[in-house]
């Protein structure tokens, strides 16, 4: 979001180009940038995503929460800057400004697995200018004093976990701290090839484990503190952070005491004839004044669908687990997904998936001036607890699901993407996407996407 007289697709166009032209960028396939002694680092980057979803079969037309039946445009602008400095030795301080606004399909909602990941539901909460990460972070060496090495990638100024702290290779064995506002998918089921929709999948539920009901407020960040533990042979990273006030609600609610999220991660690296791979156990629990399905139900005058709202109680919790599995093999870098949460307890934060599995891989090619072009293809297979169907199917509604009926069938998407860098600074990515059971209804679709993104950095 940002100034009100910078809006819609000319004003997109005209703040990529301007990232464009700030000056070179690293090539994709140079080495990694050279480590310097500059205190700071200032960087930017802007997103813009297109969306068409052409006609699909749908009965229902219930424009606030319904997907479909098309057929529709969406679009989505988000800009970035990074503003970052080492006020100490081992130190960084940052704080990023953010600024976005979009349409959805038609309300970002009727759908589990959205497919624009560059916002979350950014459309309901305003155009006005926000602070998106602002938090202060110390590496603690530990032991050997050798280096992490791995290139730098466009996202890694903006993401705190990455292994470049400004241009800055950190510790290869190290305890670090970080306080502050930041997205909690910076530190935990981080894949390298879908964690980061700005340049690889779009779709929510490719991107993250979708049934990892993972705290933020509507935009998607949120307050927290996170320890680090990492070694060339193990991680392990643990944190808290704060839960918002209402289901995907834009407050945040800092009594700890009613309201948090606490978050535990193990993480086993391995190499197999040279090639990389690791795997990542992700347990996490949410408390959160929230509503069990079953009370809801019961609560129900007969004749009558049920509420969330008048059952939610202080201190109702939800847990789940996430497992994700990386391996390169050749070109390719593969994952594999597994998440499953209680389904007892409404979604809170993220999106309506109970249980989830997902796999698929992305494949650097030649490209256009000697560059690193990718290309990636997904798929994604969704599905609820029996007292979540159960309440959609009597006419319950939540803040993503709820078409008054459920005909209960697992979503599945599939969504394969080419990425094309342009120059130094901008890439094109055309991506498609084709989405069966939309909402977990086999009354509805399948629904075909088509989207189209320009992304820029600096």
């Amino acid at each position: 979001m940002g100034a009100k007289s910078i809006q819609g697709p000319g004003a997109s166009a005209a703040m990529l180009a301007a990232l464009a032209l700030l000056g070179p960028a690293a090539r994709a396939d140079e080495p990694p940038a050279t480590p310097d002694d500059r205190p700071w680092l200032v960087a930017g980057q802007v997103t813009a995503v297109g969306l068409a979803l052409p006609p699909l079969h749908s009965p229902y037309r219930n424009p606030e929460i319904s997907f479909g039946p098309g057929p529709r445009v969406s679009w989505s602008t988000v800009a970035t800057l990074y503003a970052g400095a080492r006020p100490w030795p081992g130190a960084t301080a940052v704080v990023e400004p953010e600024w976005a606004d979009g349409t959805g399909l038609p309300n970002v909602s009727g759908v589990s697995g959205y497919p624009d990941a560059n916002i979350i539901r950014v459309s309901k909460v305003g155009r006005a200018p926000y602070v998106a990460r602002a938090y202060v972070q110390q590496d603690f060496a530990l032991g050997d004093a050798g280096e992490a090495s791995a290139p730098e990638t466009p996202e890694d100024p903006f993401a705190p976990d990455g292994p470049w702290a400004l241009r800055r290779p950190r510790p290869a064995s190290r305890l670090t701290l970080t306080v502050g506002k930041v997205s909690t998918p910076d530190f935990f089921d981080a894949a390298s090839a879908s964690a980061d929709p700005r340049h690889r999948f779009m779709n929510w539920v490719v991107m993250t484990n979708g049934a990892w009901d993972y705290a933020a407020d509507t935009r998607g960040y949120t307050w927290g503190a996170f320890a680090v533990l990492a070694t060339p042979r193990f991680a392990v990273r643990a944190g808290f952070a704060l839960m918002p006030t209402e289901p995907n609600g834009i407050e945040l609610d800092w009594d700890l005491s009613r309201s948090r999220s606490e978050m535990l991660e193990g993480q086993v690296p391995w190499s197999i004839a040279g090639a990389e791979g690791s795997a990542r156990l992700l347990g996490y629990l949410n408390t959160s004044r929230a509503a069990r399905y079953e009370d809801a139900l019961a609560a129900a005058p007969p004749g009558a669908p049920p509420a969330l709202a008048p059952s939610r109680v202080a201190g109702a919790t939800k847990r789940g687990l996430a497992l994700l599995v990386e391996q390169e093999a050749g070109p390719a870098r593969v994952f594999l997904r597994g998440s499953w949460n209680d389904g007892a307890t409404e979604t809170f934060a993220f999106t309506d998936v109970d249980r989830a599995a997902s796999a698929g891989a992305v494949v650097g090619v030649p490209g256009v001036a000697g560059s690193r072009d990718a290309v990636g293809a997904a798929v994604e297979v969704g599905g609820l607890s029996p007292a979540h169907a159960r309440y959609l199917a009597t006419g319950g509604t939540s803040f993503q699901l709820g078409d008054g009926a459920l005909r209960r069938a697992a979503e599945t998407i599939v969504e394969a993407f080419w990425l094309v860098r342009v120059g130094a600074a901008v890439e094109l990515t055309l991506d498609a996407q084709e989405i069966w059971n939309p909402g977990m209804n086999a009354d509805r679709g399948p629904a075909t996407v088509i989207g189209l993104r320009v992304h820029a950095h600096r």
